[in-house]
């Protein structure tokens, strides 16, 4: 056996010292194993086993940074609103441009989440979010454009092939939502008919808004720039309602409590908007299945063949200094679905969306339009059908929400065409000019223009 080495401890002779570090290294390092271990344990409190410890999967990623806005974002109008899907996120829709292109016009706008209940800045929504827009037939979004003075409707550009009907050539409103996070915007597109080349100027209806009056439409080619910044993802403006709420029994002989409460009335040359909300005071698990009734509707004669059964068509207005003055009914759009003609009602639409109606303590807030208040009229009686009048409102007179202009610059980006298969997700702020639908895709759809009209009750 070579110097230095031991096989085993029988093979060291008795006494022999020439294992004895090999042994002593061993028994100490023995010795630290055992106080390390006990050491350990005694951290872990109340037992004997270590918790466990995050791996890298269980670990919370970090919430990414919204995009910044750009001061170059014109934005023509605003308005905030809160979704009643559940999810109660509080929405500023913007607007920033009308333009026009070769054969069409073209719709900008945008959605910036402000807030929503558990949410921090940068998360996404999730993507059942409902903002209230869509429809089952012409465009499938409810936003149109409104010619004041000949009192036209002109609707989102549909497709002519029978498999894509009711799609229309714009930013899906369900892929936009799929895209929504807290404190970003998301910029969009709607493409509608040709407006006649005289037309300077156009209202623009987003059914759960108040109609923006007058926007400008800008010339084939080019885009408005603003004189200053506007600050989309600031908070939202607290309004003071005009009423109380008045309760009443819905459906009728149910015993079943609502109640409504009047926020707002915008009069304008062009038209006149009435915000309300309606609060549901027990359960409502009929909403949706029937018609809606009065107060939230109108009762209409059976002759008239109306679109939804759902159209909050119900309120009616009269100039408080002139009480012998007849009621001014809510403003109608002629309509087709399936090739038959219909009255669609110039409102918010109590749609799926409005699905916190369903349980007590729910609450939506609608848009009821009606024609023109004489520029003299300060205040109006509110009357709500088989419920009574709420008096003395104040109206407020608003400007045309006109853009406020230094120069015009030309457009930027690559016309984009719509996919089934892959469509139009939307532009971030900076993306701003964003680019404009390919004229070359314009014959493959129809353009439909209807008129505004007003409908016996």
């Amino acid at each position: 056996m070579r110097a230095g080495t031991c096989r085993s401890v029988a093979a060291a002779p008795r006494g022999s010292g020439r294992c004895r570090p090999f042994w002593r290294a061993l028994i100490v390092g023995c010795l630290l194993l055992l106080v390390t271990a006990a050491c350990t344990t005694s951290r872990e409190e109340p037992g004997l086993f270590p918790k466990p410890q995050p791996t890298v999967s269980e670990a919370t990623e970090p919430v990414p940074t919204p995009e910044q806005g750009n001061p170059a974002l014109p934005v023509a109008g605003e308005a905030v609103w809160t979704t009643a899907e559940g999810l109660d996120a509080t929405v500023r829709v913007a607007v920033h441009a009308v333009r026009r292109i070769e054969g069409a016009t073209v719709l900008d706008w945008s959605v910036t989440p402000l807030s929503v209940p558990g949410l921090v800045r940068g998360e996404s929504i999730p993507p059942w979010v409902d903002l209230g827009l869509s429809r089952q037939s012409e465009g499938q979004v409810n936003v149109f454009l409104i010619d004041g003075q000949t009192h036209q409707v002109y609707r989102p550009l549909t497709p002519r092939d029978r498999d894509e009907r009711g799609q229309c050539l714009c930013t899906p409103l369900w892929v936009a939502q799929l895209n929504l996070r807290v404190g970003e915007t998301r910029l969009m597109q709607i493409t509608y008919p040709a407006l006649p080349s005289a037309l300077q100027t156009v209202d623009l209806d987003i059914a759960t808004l108040p109609i923006f009056r007058q926007l400008p439409v800008t010339a084939i080619g080019y885009v408005p720039l603003p004189l200053r910044p506007v600050e989309l993802t600031r908070g939202s403006e607290l309004s003071v309602p005009l009423s109380r709420a008045v309760s009443f029994e819905y459906p009728a002989g149910t015993g079943n409590l609502m109640s409504v409460r009047i926020d707002e009335i915008q009069a304008a040359a062009t038209g006149t908007s009435l915000r309300w909300t309606i609060r549901s005071l027990t359960d409502q698990p009929t909403l949706n299945l029937l018609p809606a009734e009065e107060p939230l509707a109108a009762a209409m004669p059976s002759w008239i063949g109306l679109y939804s059964p759902w159209a909050t068509s119900g309120p009616q207005l009269r100039p408080s200094a002139n009480p012998a003055a007849g009621l001014s009914n809510v403003r109608w759009m002629t309509t087709k679905l399936q090739n038959r003609g219909y009255f669609e009602c110039l409102c918010t639409d109590l749609g799926t969306w409005a699905t916190a109606l369903r349980s007590a303590g729910g609450s939506v807030s609608v848009i009821t339009n009606f024609p023109p208040l004489g520029r003299s009229v300060t205040t109006v009686d509110v009357t709500l059908p088989g419920v009574g009048t709420v008096l003395n409102l104040p109206v407020t007179w608003v400007r045309p929400h006109q853009m406020p202009l230094s120069t015009l610059a030309l457009s930027s980006g690559r016309p984009w065409t719509y996919a089934v298969d892959g469509p139009p997700a939307g532009w971030l702020a900076a993306d701003w000019p964003t680019p404009l639908p390919g004229s070359g895709q314009l014959r493959h759809y129809t353009a439909t223009v209807d008129d505004l009209v007003d409908l016996p009750r």
